[in-house]
């Protein structure tokens, strides 16, 4: 495997892992459907592109000058699956990177939270696994 494959596949990887948990902050971009986050003096974005084929999820790195010094999609990484969570490929992973990062930057997880305070309610744990039928 290219020694840039692997570095791609480690950045999707880790930045899905700090958003969900919470350690990655994403604000939303001047291009639509684009999410940034700084890390350092560098700065990441996730976008979705659209076209008549479908959707693609883009990775763009731009340098500390704001240059964009790499970029790459999910079909970059072809048949390849995600060594986290049970993803069948990076687009499902990156579009859940791309959703995340979308409801970090609205900051929707704490509006909805506020919103189960004020009303009273507390947030119901399990997913859809815990469902009996």
């Amino acid at each position: 495997m290219p020694q840039a494959l692997g570095q791609f596949r480690a950045l999707v990887e880790g930045l899905h892992r700090q958003t969900l948990i919470g350690e990655r902050q994403w604000t939303s971009a001047s291009t639509k459907n684009t999410f940034a986050t700084k890390v350092g003096d560098k700065r990441i974005e996730v976008l979705k592109e659209v076209s008549d084929r479908g959707s693609d999820i883009w990775i763009i790195v731009y340098d500390s000058t704001g240059t964009a010094v790499e970029s790459f999609s999910d079909n970059t990484f072809g048949d390849l699956r995600p060594t986290v969570g049970d993803y069948g490929g990076y687009y499902p992973l990156m579009k859940d990177l791309f959703d995340a990062a979308g409801r970090n930057a609205r900051g929707a997880d704490k509006v909805i939270s506020d919103l189960l305070n004020d009303l009273g309610l507390s947030e119901i744990q399990g997913g859809e696994d815990d469902i009996p039928f």
